[in-house]
């Protein structure tokens, strides 16, 4: 069965980059200093890079104006909610002429296996997942509750919450409501914080 649970507010963190740049850290895994995943979050304003760590693959979802990958000439727009793959090392900014965004990041590093994902939830959604998967759960915008066989989890705007798999193939959690969401996924083989 999928056991739900919120994070902690006292359980977020802000880690500060190379660049001078915070990122707020809601969860890594196997711990905050020696991760393989790390699902944060940064405000960067037009024209700035928001890059997270360079010594990893990322995930990135724009909340609020688009990015810029890459340089002139062959720079590409990644629209709000939209997703975007970067390697280790590749640039990323806020469109010069974009309002401040907030940029949501799933960081992969030394094999460690994810999915992030963003979109509009209007009514249900199930989970899926195989035995020692997980889903996180980040609600941008309006309400939503996370449901699994045993548990219903109301979450709130900014205040993520995990659903995770333990038994058998084929468990599920249901998220209901409207807004807008982001989700990530990690593979059983991503260990946990602890």
């Amino acid at each position: 069965m999928a056991r739900l649970a919120a994070i902690a507010r006292a359980d977020i963190r802000a880690a500060v980059r190379a660049d001078g740049g915070v990122d707020t850290v809601f969860a890594a895994g196997p711990d905050a200093a020696a991760w393989r995943w790390r699902l944060a979050m940064t405000r960067a304003d037009p024209g700035a890079p928001c890059a997270g760590p360079t010594d990893a693959g990322r995930l990135l979802v724009p909340l609020d104006a688009d990015l810029l990958l890459g340089e002139a000439p062959r720079e590409r727009r990644v629209p709000r909610l939209g997703v975007a793959r970067l390697a280790a090392g590749d640039p990323a900014r806020v469109a010069p002429h974009a309002d401040p965004t907030r940029v949501f990041s799933l960081a992969l590093r030394d094999g460690a296996r994810g999915e992030l994902l963003a979109r509009p939830l209007l009514g249900s959604m199930l989970l899926f997942a195989g035995p020692g998967e997980r889903w996180f759960v980040y609600p941008v915008a309006g309400r939503a509750t996370l449901r699994s066989a045993n548990a219903v989890l109301a979450l709130e705007v900014n205040a993520p919450a995990w659903a995770a798999f333990t038994r058998d193939a084929g468990e599920r959690a249901m998220l209901e409501g409207n807004g807008e969401i982001v989700l990530a996924r990690l593979a059983a083989d991503a260990p946990v914080e602890r």
